[in-house]
């Protein structure tokens, strides 16, 4: 039986394989049942004297932190006991890009909404966050004491909605969101839903009336939750006919999907998968900051490194589950349409070899006074195409990769 309480048997249970990296005392088994005496000793007393939460910035988005690793224990301990008996799983990005793609190759007409919810963590109404979790009669008391006590700390430092960053910040936030995703799905008109954290995908008969769809989506959303009109996208597919020639485009999850009608009826459409526009220009950024770091340190084995990383694959030792990840150009995208002129691979290598080889613009023109021919011949050789293609698989130490990620940490 899942053991909710808190003693130390099951906070033990909560370590990771990285903590023991980066906190040396958990190697001694006596410091070690130290630490985990004094983490019981706090989650069981009447209230919770948390430790001050710590906040950074992270793309204009406040981001939470425990400095005090006992309380990170228990906030683990909290996070797991509501993800046991509520069974909150978060949604897998490929499945979801898979299954879209079969779905908008459909020759009927449909409807797609692109709906994204605005301030996605911090809108969420505390107040119905704790009793959505209070109402979960089979967790225990000490589980709700000790989450009532996190956002009463949380409120203290000025906090709204549900904390990013935090150990138990996903669980609650799909936890608030279960109820909305199952209604959404089990509308009348509706025939394939999908969310990724605030990012919204909806494909309808397109029967039904846009402001009111909206209007009835828009009410389902949990207590302070909105969607942003800024972001808001809608595309009304026709059925396809035998001389119908309708084309569009659109991207979800870091993918672009580009449809176009076959020229025959009852057939498929053409669905190509690509890179979206918006990782794209991302990888661009990186592309540039990379050469203006160089422009300060005139280090080229930094610039080689970080091309390489760019354009090849690598793998990340992932500690806490015991396993090597996968990344990189091709891990990353490898649902893309590689023969696709609009894949995105040949409009990066195109980029690439402007960036390293034009010298117009401010940067560019100072990279190329700072290089020898030879030097920028090497670089344009760099391809992201070939990286995809041919799967170029680097392997990188821990220091290796903070140097290479150094220059682009927050782009």
């Amino acid at each position: 039986m899942y053991d909710q309480s808190i003693n130390s048997k099951s906070l033990y249970h909560t370590l990771r394989r990285s903590d023991f990296h980066t906190i040396f005392d958990l190697r001694d088994e006596i410091l070690r049942d130290q630490i985990l005496i004094r983490a019981v000793s706090t989650g069981n007393k009447a209230l919770w004297d948390l430790s001050p939460l710590k906040i950074s910035q992270l793309r204009g988005k406040n981001v939470y932190s425990l400095p005090n690793f006992e309380d990170e224990l228990l906030i683990r301990k909290v996070n797991n006991n509501i993800r046991h008996f509520r069974n909150v799983r978060n949604p897998a990005r490929t499945s979801i890009v898979t299954n879209l793609s079969l779905i908008v190759a459909e020759a009927v007409p449909y409807r797609i909404y692109r709906l994204d919810v605005k301030s996605f963590f911090e809108s969420f109404s505390i107040a119905h966050v704790l009793k959505t979790v209070d109402d979960i009669n089979i967790l225990s008391l000490s589980t709700k004491r000790l989450l009532r006590d996190l956002f009463k700390h949380f409120v203290a430092s000025g906090g709204s909605g549900i904390p990013r960053g935090l150990a138990i910040s996903s669980t609650l936030s799909e936890l608030m969101m279960i109820s909305f995703d199952e209604r959404i799905k089990n509308m009348k008109d509706v025939f394939f839903y999908a969310r990724y954290v605030d990012d919204i995908i909806i494909i309808t008969s397109g029967a039904e009336l846009e402001q009111n769809f909206l209007k009835l989506v828009t009410s389902l959303l949990p207590d302070g939750l909105k969607l942003s009109k800024n972001k808001q996208k809608i595309t009304t597919v026709p059925k396809v006919t035998k001389s119908s020639n309708f084309q569009f485009s659109f991207e979800y999850l870091g993918y672009k999907f580009s449809i176009k009608d076959p020229g025959a009826v009852k057939t498929c459409r053409q669905v190509d998968l690509g890179i979206s526009e918006k990782k794209i220009n991302k990888i661009k950024t990186k592309i540039i900051l990379a050469i203006r770091d160089f422009c300060k340190t005139n280090n080229m084995t930094t610039l080689l490194d970080r091309l390489h990383f760019l354009c090849g694959n690598f793998s990340l030792n992932d500690r806490d589950r015991g396993r090597k990840r996968l990344a990189g150009i091709f891990y990353n995208y490898h649902l893309i349409k590689s023969s696709s002129s609009e894949c995105g691979l040949n409009e990066l290598d195109k980029f690439l070899r402007h960036a390293v080889t034009s010298g117009r613009g401010t940067t560019f023109l100072k990279f190329k006074s700072l290089t020898t021919s030879p030097e920028r011949r090497r670089l344009a050789t760099f391809s992201f195409s070939r990286g995809f293609h041919a799967r170029t698989f680097m392997n990188y130490t821990g220091s290796k990769l903070k140097t290479i990620q150094d220059c682009w940490k927050y782009a």
